[in-house]
């Protein structure tokens, strides 16, 4: 009966977001993919709330704070299928309960029939994992403008296989109003490609060099890494979107990054020219963005230690990025320290999933010192495969869960002069990495800064770590 009830609580939803899309008619960005789509939403974003101002001169100039447009997206992530609706209709707390979806019906109807426009321009991010949910989605509104970061093989218990997947999230690209945003370094490229008859931009994540038919349109080339006063750790590029050139400096740390900073750069650019407003780019760019939690967050410990938090949630190719970023940086800017890695399981793999978990025996062999593990998968797979290529078994260690994993560290580093580059990745539900995390910051205040710490989320891993 609950459930009965819940389906037509979402129906009707779903009907007033689309409702609200007909009657405002906003601008719409969509994301979609496995990895890096909520990066890739933020940066979208910072980047047209920092730069559409409303001086006529310089829209660059950091001196008014009035925007030409209103831009929205959840500060949530609302990726799924409901959260579509409550994306769009701007409401920004949800539970799982009758009480609560009651409630918020009720805004729903006022916002889709009464309010004002509340935006001009929305940027959606959404993930997949079942066949024909692409469709339904696109039936309450189709972008105008879309972007596929990367797809992967997480999400894909309800495909039969692959291909289906890669099918569904396509289907994006080709329903897209005006302009699409394709990943040159993910190999569905050249599948869909052709396939999209609007506009569309080719942009690369990595540097690696490619021989390819195709040719990117938004690329980037020496990427390095520092440390200074002003961003403490940054990475700078140059990037290219077709003719122009930018030099920039974040606060971002990851190659990848790169490429969502050059498609935010050219959606910047299509959004001006669309609503008749002026924007004129120094070549010379320095980005300073407001990290999310758990991706890719910086902390300090004691004894001149650092800690990465990329906890929030992890996939394979995920996974490997921060590995590798991880260590790049331990080898420019730490090279005086050890490298720990602290892992948990990637979840929703399904049959892929002790594959992808053997398969990253490889990587940790080359660049770890101790690997510390969470989590079966972990445990029956990647255990596994490290004893059979011949990982000194002694470095590594397995916890049952996170409060656990964090005493451990907190008395490890307490006792110590050594000093650690510490890196944690893991999917979430049930284990929480970010507790472990809790229990080893220098600085208490900055729990605020890791994922999970609502209210409701405190309550159910107080009941999941007991």
């Amino acid at each position: 009966m609950k459930q009965r009830i819940l389906k037509i609580i979402y129906k009707m939803l779903w009907f007033f977001a689309k409702r609200y899309i007909k009657k405002y008619k906003p601008f719409v960005i969509w994301i979609t993919g496995s990895v890096w789509k909520t990066s890739c939403r933020m940066i979208i974003y910072q980047i047209l709330k920092k730069y559409l101002k409303i001086s006529s001169d310089d829209l660059l100039s950091m001196s008014s704070n009035k925007f030409l447009l209103n831009i929205y997206t959840s500060p949530k992530n609302f990726n799924w299928e409901y959260g579509l609706s409550l994306s769009i209709l701007g409401i920004e707390n949800y539970s799982p309960s009758i009480f609560w979806l009651l409630k918020n019906l009720f805004l729903a109807f006022k916002i889709a029939f009464f309010w004002k426009k509340k935006y001009d321009v929305i940027i959606l991010e959404y993930w997949i994992d079942h066949p024909w949910e692409m469709d339904f989605l696109l039936n309450i509104v189709k972008p105008h403008i879309g972007i596929i970061t990367s797809v992967d093989k997480v999400h894909s218990q309800y495909f039969s296989n692959f291909d289906e997947l890669l099918n569904e999230k396509a289907k994006l690209a080709l329903y897209t109003k005006e302009v699409v945003f394709l990943n040159y370094d993910n190999h569905f490229v050249k599948k869909i490609y052709p396939l999209v008859r609007v506009d569309k931009f080719l942009f690369r994540t990595s540097d690696h060099k490619i021989k390819d038919d195709l040719q990117p349109d938004i690329w980037f080339v020496d990427y390095k890494v520092g440390k200074d006063d002003e961003f403490y750790i940054y990475s700078e590029a140059d990037i290219y979107l077709k003719s122009q050139k930018f030099h920039i400096k974040t606060n971002l740390i990851g190659k990848e990054n790169m490429g969502y900073i050059g498609v935010g750069l050219a959606i910047l650019q299509i959004v001006a020219k669309r609503f008749d407003l002026s924007c004129n780019l120094w070549e010379n760019l320095k980005l300073y963005f407001e990290l999310l939690p758990g991706r890719f967050s910086i902390f300090e410990w004691i004894n001149d230690s650092i800690i990465i938090d990329s906890s929030y949630n992890a996939a394979p190719e995920s996974m490997r990025k921060i590995l590798e970023t991880s260590y790049n940086l331990k080898n420019k800017l730490f090279s005086d320290r050890k490298l720990i890695l602290v892992l948990w399981d990637m979840r929703e793999l399904w049959t892929f999933s002790e594959q992808k978990h053997r398969e990253l025996a490889g990587l940790v062999f080359n660049i770890a010192d101790e690997v510390f593990l969470v989590g079966e998968n972990m445990k029956k797979f990647l255990i596994d495969e490290l004893e059979k290529i011949w990982f000194d078994m002694s470095k590594v260690k397995w916890f049952n869960n996170s409060i656990e994993l964090g005493k451990f560290l907190k008395n490890k580093l307490n006792n110590t002069k050594e000093k650690y580059l510490i890196v944690f990745k893991g999917s979430q539900n049930t284990i929480f990495l970010e507790e472990a995390i809790k229990q080893i910051l220098k600085n208490k205040e900055e729990t605020s800064k890791l994922p999970r710490q609502t209210e409701r989320w405190i309550k159910k891993k107080a009941k999941s770590l007991l």
